[in-house]
């Protein structure tokens, strides 16, 4: 295990920056055991350049889970946590050196 390994390993369990999650793959049963998810708001968001308006959606969040974790996750797939329910709706992108899959998602109805 590397340094950065355990700069990741140190992220997720951090209690206020990571959260237990339910990893639901698309079209099977939840994942036997917990994730540990980082969960925001996009980084940025989109401004309509003559009103001002946000056209972010306010239901889109970026998920973040370990690839030790979530092995490889697809457009579909859920996560469950806090009470809400997330639904990816882009496709994984490696982070962190190939450690963290970066998700695009929004909350499901």
């Amino acid at each position: 295990m590397t340094v950065f390994d355990d700069m990741v390993d140190d992220l997720f369990a951090d209690g206020v920056l990571a959260q237990d999650a339910v990893y639901t793959p698309l079209g099977q049963p939840p994942l036997p055991d917990p994730v540990r998810v980082t969960l925001r708001a996009p980084e940025s968001s989109v401004i309509d350049a003559l009103g001002g308006t946000d056209l972010t959606d306010p239901l889109a969040r970026v998920l973040r889970v370990r690839r030790s974790e979530v092995a490889m996750p697809v457009v579909g797939d859920e996560l469950s946590t806090g009470g809400e329910t997330y639904r990816v709706t882009g496709d994984p992108e490696a982070e962190s050196g190939g450690l963290v899959w970066r998700l695009s998602a929004v909350q499901a109805a």
